[in-house]
């Protein structure tokens, strides 16, 4: 866990929630009733933990941020998001422009990172792309982020894996790659919140074509052309694994080259 801000290296660092507080005033007014059998999902290095939970709103929290980045640049990528977020929550059918679309994945991406604070060990993605996010609040190139929707039984639910991405190093001149490697820490994450579902790969190698069903997901980083959400396939309790192992092993029925 980082003794100084991971943004600004300020200390100390104060908590953030991982699930915001304002979800408290949004999932009692789910139109279904999950309360009693919300759970949480923690996957890292191969274990799971499920924690049994009765309240709309977990408190899971991650010490990564001060005080000022955590109540200042990141509380204005929180706002923006909730008029985007509630309606999705709650299963309501919402038009997304390219600028709702961008807005979503910064809140995306931002969730992903500060969600790297609760994992056992604790590795943050690359330098370079924190600097990028904290200077220009802007989502590496690389990265790919897609909306789906989610009808089930697990109304709050976070998925998160460190993806070590390998870099063969050439020499100059050359064209074979020696045997000397360079790991880089990437990640995927996916979070479920009501009805609304988001899956964030950060990778600096990503396919040239979208690998996904775009009947069941809706790419929103890098931003195309407006969107309807929710997709017409959405993701239920027993493809729920599924939806999470994407990218994790090959062949998938929603995964159209995995």
């Amino acid at each position: 866990m980082p003794l100084a801000c991971i943004w600004c290296g300020t200390r100390p660092t104060n908590k953030e929630h991982v699930f915001p507080k304002w979800l408290s005033n949004v999932l009692p007014r789910m139109p279904k009733t999950l309360l009693n059998t919300t759970n949480m999902r923690l996957t890292s290095s191969g274990t799971q933990n499920v924690w049994p939970g009765g309240g709309a709103s977990p408190e899971l929290t991650a010490k990564v941020a001060c005080e000022a980045c955590n109540g200042g640049w990141m509380g204005r990528i929180e706002s923006a998001a909730i008029p985007l977020l509630e309606p999705m929550i709650l299963g309501e059918q919402v038009i997304l422009t390219p600028g709702d679309q961008n807005t979503i994945a910064t809140w995306a991406c931002l969730k992903s990172i500060v969600a790297r604070g609760i994992h056992e060990p604790y590795l943050l993605p690359e330098q370079e792309w924190l600097t990028q996010f904290y200077e220009t609040r802007t989502l590496p190139d690389s990265w790919r982020v897609w909306l789906s929707a989610y009808d089930g039984q697990n109304p709050t639910l976070y998925d998160g894996y460190d993806i070590g991405d390998v870099h063969l190093m050439v020499p100059d001149g050359g064209s074979q790659p020696t045997s000397s490697a360079s790991e880089r820490h990437g990640l995927l994450a996916t979070f479920v919140i009501g009805y609304f579902a988001v899956k964030v790969f950060g990778i600096r190698r990503p396919d040239a074509d979208d690998p996904l069903r775009p009947d069941a997901f809706l790419r929103i980083f890098p931003t195309g052309e407006t969107v309807s959400w929710p997709p017409p396939m959405m993701i239920t309790d027993e493809s729920l694994s599924e939806y999470l192992g994407l990218f994790l092993r090959n062949g998938s029925v929603l995964g159209q080259v995995l």
